[in-house]
């Protein structure tokens, strides 16, 4: 980072990475040097936007004064019905943008509006910022009981409705528990080999939520545990 630094673009949780939460304090930090520095800070809420982590956006945890220059949004914003990504920024930054002079070629599809405008209402109708809010913190505690008892699990993290479970390096990697929880019913992603992404659709019941703790049970505790 130098005079020569125009921007500078993170996560505020690492999606991908591993599900990777920053310090209290640190995006509240970034901004603060950005301004000092006079550089953009932009955050990537692709996947931590729209009420995944208990808040709207992920910054907002850290309060006001973490809001970012330009955020990038996207997936959920259409409820998974229509491929709908964008910017959000304040006017003096918008408005660098005369007509013309910025394009794309599926931008502005009215049909994919139309959807992430419902999608929208839906997410302040049906109150899931609260929903991501209660079920997750349910969620880690049950989630860290079952690290506890789980030899291979090496630590639960995340915010809301977006977990990471990292296992131990003293035996097969992640993927090899996609698979088998695959065979039982529940699709968890792995990341970088030894991470487990756990992201529940913030809408799941009860019902699917307890199904989905006992296929992780019966993989880490059960017989296939020691596999």
């Amino acid at each position: 980072m130098d005079e020569h630094t125009a921007a500078i673009i993170v996560e505020p949780i690492q999606g991908e990475g591993g599900i990777n939460v920053p310090d209290e304090g640190y995006l509240r930090a970034l901004i603060e040097l950005g301004r000092r520095q006079n550089f953009l800070v932009i955050f990537d809420e692709v996947q931590t936007g729209w009420a995944r982590t208990g808040e709207l956006f992920a910054w907002q945890h850290e309060g006001p004064d973490a809001r970012p220059d330009i955020m990038c949004i996207g997936k959920s914003v259409s409820g998974g019905f229509a491929p709908v990504s964008g910017i959000l920024a304040n006017d003096a930054l918008m408005s660098l943008l005369g007509p013309g002079s910025h394009g794309s070629t599926f931008g502005g599809c009215p049909i994919s509006s139309c959807i992430a405008y419902a999608a929208l209402h839906a997410i302040e109708e049906e109150k899931l910022v609260q929903q991501a809010q209660e079920k997750g913190e349910w969620l880690m505690e049950r989630l860290q009981e079952l690290a506890e008892r789980a030899h291979r699990i090496k630590e639960v993290r995340g915010k809301g409705m977006m977990f990471g479970i990292e296992l131990t390096k003293d035996g097969p990697d992640g993927h090899h528990f996609t698979e088998l929880l695959l065979e039982k019913g529940a699709i968890i992603k792995d990341t970088h080999h030894w991470v487990l992404r756990f992201t529940p659709p913030i809408v799941a019941g009860k019902q699917d939520l307890e199904f989905a703790l006992d296929c992780l049970e019966e993989v880490f505790v059960g017989q296939t545990a020691g596999a």
